[in-house]
Parts: structure tokens; C-alpha cells; sequence
């Protein structure tokens, strides 16, 4: 699989295109980022608790990871 990128630099590059947020995440570690997406994405099937509809629980530490999925452009759908 010669030329393929590995996931994680896809995964990077996804996040630096599609947040909006590119010139602040490439001043973030990396194992922090991941970390904090994977508690974001372990919650989201309670944030998205109906398809179109957020349900924020801490308003204060969601705010920044709900204006990224908002500008992101992402559907919002049901799991």
C-alpha cells in the first residue's frame, strides 16, 4: 500500500480541514486531542439523543466541541 497515508495523518487532516479550528489544533498535542475526542464521541450518542436535536450537559465544557460540530457542517443524525 505504497502512497496510502496512515490513519492517524488522515485522521489529523480531517480534523484540520473539516473544524475550522486548523491554526489552533496544530499547537495542541496530539494524545490530548484524540483523548478529548474519544470522551466527546463516547457521549455524542447522549448529545444527539434525537436526529437534528442537541442535548447539551455541561454547558460550559461543551460549548467549544458543540460551535466545532455546528460549523463542521456534519448532519445531525440519531445513532
Amino acid at each position: 500500500m505504497l502512497g496510502k497515508a496512515p490513519q492517524i495523518e488522515k485522521f489529523v487532516k480531517f480534523l484540520l480541514v473539516h473544524s475550522g479550528y486548523g491554526d489552533v489544533l496544530e499547537r495542541v498535542s496530539l494524545p490530548d486531542l484524540y483523548a478529548s475526542v474519544m470522551v466527546e464521541w463516547w457521549l455524542l450518542p447522549g448529545v444527539v439523543d434525537l436526529p437534528g436535536r442537541l442535548q447539551i450537559f455541561d454547558e460550559v465544557r461543551q460549548r467549544e466541541f458543540i460551535e466545532m460540530y455546528w460549523k463542521s457542517g456534519l448532519p445531525l443524525t440519531g445513532t
